[in-house]
């Protein structure tokens, strides 16, 4: 069970500084690196801006702040006592999305997210070179949605 957790906290640390890589890639291009600052807390923030679409699906996320200059500030109790609140654990999503995708696919990634009162796993997976992410309920097991990326 330790592993598990240890496994959870990794997994959801590197997909939130994934999201913060590409979010300042994006925002810089080919203007060089983000103008990257540790403070005395041991956060890394990065002085960038966020569409409002963007403020909206990371505050979405349970635990996850944005900070004034553009950093993020990840709870990562509160994101692991919302997984273990939910019906539908990451390896069942996980499966559920694997099956739905009839052949050979791999998981990419699986995090919890809320959207209008429901709470979703979104899973990002590989088939074939493609990447698609696929949306479960958390409660139900049910697929919402799958798009190819």
């Amino acid at each position: 069970m330790k592993n598990r957790k240890l496994t959870i906290l990794v997994s959801i640390a590197a997909v939130v500084i994934l999201a913060g890589g590409i979010a300042i890639y994006s925002q810089n291009g080919d203007k060089g690196s983000a103008k990257d600052v540790l403070n005395g807390s041991g956060k890394v923030t990065a002085e960038i801006e966020y569409t409002e679409e963007e403020k909206a699906v990371l505050e979405s996320q349970t635990g996850v702040t944005l900070l004034e200059g553009g950093g993020i500030e990840v709870n990562v109790g509160k994101r692991q006592a919302e997984e273990e609140s939910v019906t539908i654990k990451r390896e069942e999503a996980e499966s559920l999305v694997l099956e739905s995708m009839s052949g050979e696919a791999d998981v990419v990634s699986a995090g919890l997210t809320n959207q209008e009162g429901v709470t979703y796993w979104i899973v990002q997976a590989d088939k074939g070179g493609e990447a698609y992410q696929v949306w479960v309920e958390a409660e139900t097991g049910k697929i919402s949605r799958s798009q190819r990326q």
